[in-house]
This record gives C-alpha cells, structure tokens and sequence, in this order.
C-alpha cells in the first residue's frame, strides 16, 4: 500500500511546474470524526458426508459506531481549476459491528458478533475549485481491514471465534473542503468501502453423524461520513 501510494505521488509531482497554486497545494494532515454504518452479510452450511448439503442459512448484522480518522495527503492544483490529491488514511473505532441471533428449540440462543477493525487505505481525489477557497473532489481508492465473527451462547456454552483475515475492497465516494486560512482547512466527505467476500471453513467428525465440513463467509460494506479539520504545510 504505500508503494502504491508514492507512485501515486510520483505522478503527479512532474507536472508541478504547470499547476497553478491553490488552497489546498502541498502535503497536509488531516483529522476526521464522523460516523460508520457498517453491514454484514453473512452465510454458513454444515454438510455431513453422507447427508444432503442443504440450503445453508444467510444473515444480516448492521451497526453504526463514531469513527476517529487520520490522513496524510499531497495535493495539487491546475491553472484550469482542476486538482489532484492523493492521501492515506486510517479509521479508527470499535470493533463490533453488528450481531444476531439464533433460537434453538430449547430456548437457549447464539448469538453472532461481527468484528471489522484496522480499516484503512489509500485514495486519489480528483477535483475542482469552485472558488479561490472552496474546493469540491471524487474520492476513489482501495481500502482494507481485518475480519472476525465472535459466538455467545445463553446457556454459557462456547466456541473459538472465527478469523477471516483482512479483506481488501474498493472506495467511492466526495467531499468538499474550506479553506479558513492559508494553513487550516476544514471540509467533509461521503464514502463507501465494498469488502470482498471471504470465507472460513474446517472439516471435523461428529459422534453418530459422521464427518463434516463447516463453512461460513462474511462480506462487509462499510459507509462512512464525516467532518475533516485539516493543515497544510
């Protein structure tokens, strides 16, 4: 990822002496609070050996949690308005993002904790400065961040949970900035993280039903807004 990130830079740097200077050129620091509503989709199947796989069962976790983010960015401007920017960044806020839960014909239930941590990644933003002072831009990159599902039951039962690594997906999105002084900024933006799908699986032996294979998948989409307060240096 910041292999990518100083290509990208390296890029745009070339054309420097073409740019004409705006608010917003050079390396800045951004801060970010704002908001994420994370959804789940969620699918698992037991398959024994000698049985039909059946159906399978599908399920839906969603929750929104306050986001704490970071960025560190270049920016650049045309003579034409146009600009180019390009940031890494980092989103910060708790881990459980969502659950449900399952009844069992004794009463008891299970209930399933998503966990989405470490989101971050890198972004180019095209835009384009509607005065001297306000500039508004498209927000495209790739992102990631690591994945688990954690298991409760209600009569005390428990299992090991289930780590499904990190998962990298795609960012679109926009925002706008403001610029205050000559050196601080502030702005907002909009954006949606599409994870890929990841899956977990393991095969075991159950007593008087024979061998199994167990998997579950998950697939994270992750929406973000939030308020910047930014520096330019």
């Amino acid at each position: 990822m910041k292999k990518l990130f100083i290509s990208l830079l390296l890029a745009v740097t070339p054309f420097g002496a073409a740019f004409a200077e705006g608010a917003f050129d050079g390396v800045n620091l951004q801060l970010g609070l704002g908001a994420s509503m994370t959804k789940s989709q969620q699918s698992q199947n037991l398959i024994f050996d000698n049985s039909d796989p059946g159906p399978g069962s599908s399920f839906t976790a969603n929750k929104t949690n306050f986001v704490g983010s970071i960025s560190l960015g270049y920016s650049y401007g045309f003579a034409n308005n146009l600009n180019l920017a390009a940031n890494v960044f980092y989103n910060a806020s708790s881990n459980d993002v969502g659950s449900n839960v399952t009844g069992f014909s004794d009463g008891s239930t299970m209930t399933r904790t998503m966990n989405l941590k470490n989101v971050m990644g890198i972004s180019i933003e095209p835009g384009y400065y509607f005065s001297k002072d306000i500039l508004g831009f498209l927000k495209l990159g790739v992102a990631q961040a690591s994945s688990s599902m954690s298991y409760s039951f209600s009569d005390g039962g428990s299992v090991d949970p289930i780590n499904f690594g990190n998962t990298t997906g795609f960012l679109y999105g926009l925002g706008g900035k403001y610029a205050v002084t000559q050196n601080i900024y502030v702005g907002a933006e909009l954006y949606q993280i599409n994870f890929s799908k990841k899956t977990y699986s393991e095969r075991g032996e159950m007593g008087g039903y024979g061998p199994y294979t167990f998997s579950v998948s998950n697939q994270p989409t992750y929406n973000y807004a939030g308020l910047t307060l930014g520096y330019r240096f």
